[in-house]
Formats: C-alpha cells, sequence, structure tokens
C-alpha cells in the first residue's frame, strides 16, 4: 500500500523542484520515494503550462550551478537591460571597468570622486565652450596667462613700493611726517561725513569769530547739539531692540509652524495606522494576506509589468458588464467612505491632544502585547494565504473556461468564413471559364457577321480547331472523318496564314 504524505510535504516538493533540485535530490532530502515526487510534479504540471514549469525548474537549475540565487540573477538582469539600453557592447565592460579601476588607484581616488571630476570636468566643457579634445590646450593656456598676470603683478608691485618711497622722500623734504597727513586725511573724511568741504573752512571760521564777539556760548551751542545727536543715538538703539524683537518674532513663527507640521504628520501617520489595520483586516477577512500583495508586488517588479495594465489585461479577459457592476459598487462604496473619513478627520482634528495621549499609550500597550499580536497576524496570513491560492486556482479555471467558449466562437466562425470563401472561388472559376469560352467563340461571331480580321481571328480559329480535335479524340464518339477534316481545315487555315 502507497504511503500518504501530507499537504505540507507536497507543497515542499513543489518548491524544492521549481528552486532547481532533481527528483532524487527532493527525494534523499524529504526522505519519499522518487515516484512520490514525480506524481506531485505532474499533478502540478498538469494544472499549468508545463514549459513554463520546464522553464522555472532549468533557470533555476542554470542559477545554481553558477552559484546565484534569485535576486543575483534578477540583478543581472537589471544590469544588462542598462547595457542594451544605452547599445553598449557586454564583450567591452569588463576592460572598461578595469580600467576605470586601474586609473583611480594610480591616482588614489574613489569612485565617487572620479565621478565627482568627471562632473566637474563636462561642467567645465560646457561653460568654456571647447570639446574635451581641445581643453588640455585651453587649460595650458591659462596657466601661461596666471605666469604672465603673476610677474606683471611683482612689477606692479615693485612700481608701488618704489613711488611710496619716493613719496616719503618728497613729504620729508617738505617737513611733514606721514602721521601729519593721515591726520589730515582723517579731518577731511570728517568734513565729508558732516557734509562739509576744505572751502567750507572759512565760513566755519567766520561763523566761530562772529559767536564770540556776539558773545554767544560755544559750549551751550555744542551741548545743544549733542542731545540731538543723543536722541539719535537713543532712536537708532530702539530701532536696533526693534529688529532683536523682530527677530525673536520670526524665529517664534518658525517655531509654531514647525510644531504645527510635526502635529499634522502625527495625525496622518495615526491616519495611516488605522488605515492600514483596516486595510490588513479587510484583506485578510477577504483571503488576501500581506506576504500575498508583497509575492504579486515581486511578479509585477519581475516581468516589469504595472499594476494598471495588470488589471486592465484582466478587465479584457473576463466579463466586462460584471466588471463594470463591481466598479459602480466599489465607487458608491468609496464615496461613503470618503465622506466617513473627511468626518473622522474633523473629529480628529478636534480631539487632537487627546489622541496624540492614546497614541503614546497605545505605542506602550502595543510594545507589550507584541506578541500575542505577532501570533494573530501571522495565523492569519496563512489563512489567507490558503485562502488566495485556492481563489487563485478557481479564478485561473474560470478563465480558462471563458477562453475555450472564445476560441470555439472563433474557430466556427473562421469556419463558416472559409466555406463561404471557398463558394465564391467556385463561382470565379466558373465564371472564368465561361468567359474563357465566350472569348474562343468571338471570332466564330466576327466570321458570321462579316468582320473577319484573318490576323487576329485565324489563330483562335486554329485553337477552337485544336480544343475540339482533342475533345472529339477523347470521346467514345468514333468519327474518323471528322478528326481528318478538321486537320484538313487547320492546314489550310495556316496556309492563309502563312501566305498573309
Amino acid at each position: 500500500m502507497r504511503k500518504s504524505y501530507s499537504p505540507e510535504i507536497e507543497q515542499q516538493v513543489i518548491e524544492k523542484y521549481l528552486s532547481g533540485e532533481s527528483v532524487r535530490e527532493i527525494s534523499t532530502t524529504l526522505g519519499v520515494s522518487t515516484g512520490y515526487v514525480s506524481n506531485c510534479i505532474e499533478n502540478f504540471s498538469s494544472k499549468l503550462e508545463k514549459v513554463t514549469i520546464d522553464a522555472i525548474h532549468d533557470f533555476y537549475k542554470i542559477i545554481r550551478k553558477i552559484g546565484l540565487n534569485p535576486q543575483d540573477a534578477f540583478s543581472g538582469y537589471a544590469l544588462f537591460s542598462i547595457i542594451s539600453k544605452y547599445k553598449l557592447d557586454v564583450n567591452q565592460i569588463n576592460s572598461f571597468i578595469e580600467s576605470v579601476l586601474l586609473f583611480s588607484k594610480q591616482n588614489e581616488l574613489s569612485a565617487e570622486q572620479l565621478v565627482n571630476f568627471c562632473k566637474k570636468l563636462s561642467i567645465v566643457q560646457s561653460i568654456s565652450d571647447v570639446s574635451l579634445e581641445e581643453l588640455d590646450d585651453y587649460y595650458s593656456n591659462f596657466v601661461t596667462q596666471k605666469k604672465q598676470l603673476e610677474e606683471e603683478v611683482s612689477k606692479l608691485d615693485l612700481q608701488y613700493k618704489q613711488s611710496k618711497n619716493n613719496l616719503s622722500s618728497m613729504l620729508e623734504k617738505k617737513s611733514l611726517t606721514e602721521k601729519q597727513v593721515e591726520k589730515t586725511n582723517r579731518a577731511l573724511e570728517f568734513l565729508k561725513t558732516i557734509g562739509l568741504d576744505i572751502s567750507d573752512l572759512n565760513s566755519i571760521s567766520n561763523m566761530l569769530q562772529n559767536a564770540k564777539t556776539k558773545n554767544y556760548d560755544l559750549s551751550e551751542i555744542i551741548h545743544y547739539l549733542n542731545q540731538d545727536k543723543s536722541l539719535e543715538f537713543t532712536l537708532q538703539e530702539k530701532q536696533s531692540r526693534l529688529e532683536e524683537v523682530e527677530v525673536k518674532t520670526r524665529k517664534s513663527i518658525k517655531k509654531h509652524e514647525e510644531l504645527s507640521l510635526m502635529h499634522e504628520n502625527l495625525t496622518l501617520r495615526h491616519d495611516s495606522m488605522l488605515k492600514s489595520i483596516k486595510s490588513v483586516k479587510y484583506l485578510s477577512e477577504n483571503g488576501v494576506p500581506v506576504e500575498t500583495i508583497h509575492v504579486w508586488q515581486q511578479i509585477f517588479d519581475s516581468f516589469e509589468l504595472k499594476p494598471d495594465e495588470f488589471i486592465q489585461e484582466l478587465q479584457d479577459i473576463g466579463d466586462m458588464k460584471k466588471l463594470n457592476c463591481n466598479l459602480e459598487e466599489k465607487r458608491s462604496k468609496l464615496t461613503k467612505d470618503i465622506t466617513r473619513l473627511e468626518k473622522k478627520k474633523s473629529w480628529l482634528e478636534n480631539n487632537n491632544d487627546s489622541l496624540i495621549s492614546e497614541i503614546s499609550n497605545g505605542t506602550e500597550f502595543g510594545k507589550n502585547n507584541l506578541k500575542k499580536i505577532t501570533d494573530h497576524t501571522e495565523s492569519q496570513i496563512n489563512q489567507t494565504i490558503i485562502h488566495a491560492k485556492k481563489s487563485l486556482n478557481d479564478f485561473m479555471k474560470q478563465n480558462q473556461n471563458e477562453i475555450n467558449f472564445s476560441q470555439k466562437q472563433f474557430t466556427d466562425y473562421f469556419l463558416e468564413l472559409s466555406l463561404k470563401l471557398e463558394e465564391l472561388l467556385e463561382h470565379s472559376h466558373k465564371a472564368e471559364y465561361s468567359l474563357g469560352k465566350m472569348e474562343s467563340l468571338q471570332s466564330l461571331d466576327d466570321l458570321i457577321n462579316g468582320k473577319f480580321d484573318p490576323v487576329t481571328s485565324i489563330p483562335q480559329i486554329i485553337i477552337i480547331l485544336d480544343k475540339l480535335f482533342v475533345n472529339i479524340k477523347d470521346s467514345n464518339f468514333n468519327s474518323s472523318i471528322i478528326c481528318s477534316e478538321i486537320k484538313r481545315l487547320r492546314e489550310k487555315l495556316l496556309d492563309l496564314i502563312i501566305h498573309e
């Protein structure tokens, strides 16, 4: 009696076979017979196309031999796609990488530094409008110009020192010192700041002399002017304090904006967590676990599919009316969900502080009960995987039945078209045959109606006589006299053509 095994053993057999292991390796690893392994493979292959199963098995077998895993294989495929996209030669990639690495090692450069230098070189080339081949000469010209400018700067510096020495000697000759010159410059600058010039010194001197003659107290005048300056200084001080207050106000506003943004982020994270929990619960109730979604995403990435395109293909294969009804139901449901979520959003905005405290408490509670939640989620995920596999198999069977029905309809339709085409061809052949007969009798009709042309009509009459001779000869009708007469008439017609 054959020993029975659990479904888990059968699942392991299929997974190991798809991973590239042979029947004998699977039998040795799992401790089952080779016949059981072969039966499991045949049962699995009967549900899908055998070509696909063999292709997966051969693929995993090849990557196992060269010591790669599927992720490495997909990475290699991505690298090959990039090479093909930019129309590069695969045989030149190895030598190119070796030359780049050798150059980097000789110049003690990392890959990032080398790329940055290339970018800078490209920027210099684009700014200077000079090709990369001419950039070396262009740089050499700049070096030469730099040396020339440095020499000119040295000459100008020497001339400046000589001019300064000459000026010092001239000042000494005129009994002036540098300090006196500096004091004079400061006085001129002070006059310039208060809006006066050297030409105004005489008027200022006259004003002070008049004030002295009229017994004005110059100290009181200066004290009064100093009061204006103190008021101006006080005003400047208050202005600086006002600016400080404005800076502090901006900082406070910025900090308030940051806190508001943090509050919005926390609210969004809370909403996202609620949606995620509801989504996982909804998917688990409908037999679609999180792991299945991850597997579908890997399938999309591997075959460069987009979810929208895949959904569109499913819509084309399935019943459009049924899908449209489902879409209308989902649209109405989503409209209700949007209204409900907007109400929740307003409620969350009103109860933000309490929610933040509840979130912090919920975090502590989640940490304490993480093990229970993980076990429950794992059991739900396993149940969802089984349900999803069953639903997928039912879906594939339903689609296969619809495809077979459509194929049968198209086959009947094409068979009907083929029959109609054969009838039209037969009718066309009959018409062509009748038209040939009518054209062959055209010369006799011309002879009867007096339109006989020896050049064109005699060859056609000879053709008619030849056909008549062949038909009489092949038939059971015995008329040697008619055949001889046809030959004689044919010879006379040939003589007429020759004489013509």
